[in-house]
Order: structure tokens, then C-alpha cells, then sequence
């Protein structure tokens, strides 16, 4: 039976691993307030704190009088305001390509090196 157990944990382990894991960060949370959280498609919301990885494909959600400071892996930033819903559709240093949607409230936005 324990070996059971063992097999089966190990598996999921193996092969269970969160999307999100499986890609490269295209920034970090630099400063959070309030309740905030990020989600991939077909995922479950996680919480957002101070250096807490986004990756691309990640919808941003704050609540009321909450913000997040998104510092990209190119030194550009995003602030996501209170009651938002932002997604990073695109980010690639390579191609110095970026996409992003606003569903809902605002953002504020300094560059870095994509111009």
C-alpha cells in the first residue's frame, strides 16, 4: 500500500506542475497593496506579493483601493490601479514586442527598453 501511495504521489508531482512553472517570468511584482492576484488561462488565481513572478498570458485583477507595480524583465513598469483587470497578452525581449489589454480600470506605464 505505501508503495502505492509513493507511485502515485511521485506522479503527480512529476506531471501535475502548474502551467506557469513551465514558463520563463517576464517580470516580477515590485510593490503590492490590498488584495491582488494573476491568473493563466485554465488556472487558478494566485495571490500577488512583493517579487512574485507574471508571466505572459497572466490577467491581473486589483480590488477596491489596491495596486500592483509590474517591473518587466526590460526595466519598463506597469501600475495596475484599484478595481482593474489587466492581461500581458505578449512580452518578448528578443523581438522587443509587447501587448497588453486593459478590460477595466487603468494602468500607468513607464518604458524601458522597448520604445
Amino acid at each position: 500500500m505505501k508503495c502505492r501511495v509513493f507511485n502515485l504521489s511521485l506522479f503527480l508531482v512529476t506531471f501535475m506542475i502548474p502551467v506557469y512553472a513551465q514558463q520563463v517570468a517576464v517580470g516580477k511584482i515590485g510593490f503590492a497593496k490590498g488584495s491582488n492576484a494573476a491568473q493563466q488561462p485554465n488556472a487558478a488565481p494566485r495571490l500577488l506579493g512583493k517579487d512574485a513572478e507574471v508571466y505572459q498570458g497572466d490577467n491581473i485583477q486589483t480590488s477596491d483601493e489596491s495596486f500592483v507595480i509590474v517591473e518587466f524583465t526590460d526595466g519598463s513598469k506597469v501600475t495596475v490601479r484599484p478595481n482593474s483587470n489587466f492581461k500581458i497578452e505578449q512580452f518578448d525581449n528578443a523581438s522587443k514586442n509587447a501587448k497588453f489589454t486593459v478590460y477595466e480600470g487603468g494602468v500607468r506605464e513607464s518604458t524601458g527598453e522597448f520604445d
